[in-house]
């Protein structure tokens, strides 16, 4: 670092504990530059889009769903199975493709072993991810990758 840097950096610490800094220290963090992929103003009309629309119903999710092939994103609102922490279950998905046509069942042992369901897959790489419910349309997803926190 020259020296002309490291008076730079010491009138900015003088300055920030004075709290009258003129100079903004996200600018220099860039070389002299602002950075040109980040806009506050942009941050936060996503996060408002994000209250508005996902969280109508007052509950936050148990994860983010992705597909653990191409991790496109398949469900935002999904509560996790009690039991099997690897599961979920959703009544709302994206990017996901149900084959009506074919029919699975769950393995023997299970509560409900009446229930039929049809596979569903990732529309973007047809990896099979869930099986939705045939008479509930409740999507239980098995073969996820869940967000973490």
């Amino acid at each position: 670092m020259t020296l002309e840097a490291k008076t730079e950096w010491r009138r900015v610490l003088v300055c920030l504990r004075r709290s009258k800094c003129l100079v903004d220290v996200e600018t220099l963090k860039y070389g002299g530059m602002a950075d040109q992929l980040y806009d506050a103003e942009l941050d936060q009309e996503d996060a408002d889009w994000v209250l508005e629309n996902l969280r109508v119903s007052g509950r936050v999710s148990d994860a983010v769903l992705s597909c653990p092939a191409c991790f496109t994103t398949l469900c935002l609102d999904c509560q996790q199975h009690e039991l099997f922490k690897n599961q979920f279950r959703a009544m709302f998905v994206m990017n996901c493709h149900v084959d009506s046509a074919a029919w699975v069942r769950p393995i023997s042992g299970d509560e409900d072993s009446t229930a039929s369901f049809h596979p569903v897959f990732c529309r973007v790489c047809a990896t099979e991810v869930a099986a939705v419910e045939h008479e509930t349309e409740v999507f239980h997803f098995f073969s996820v990758l869940p967000s973490q926190g």
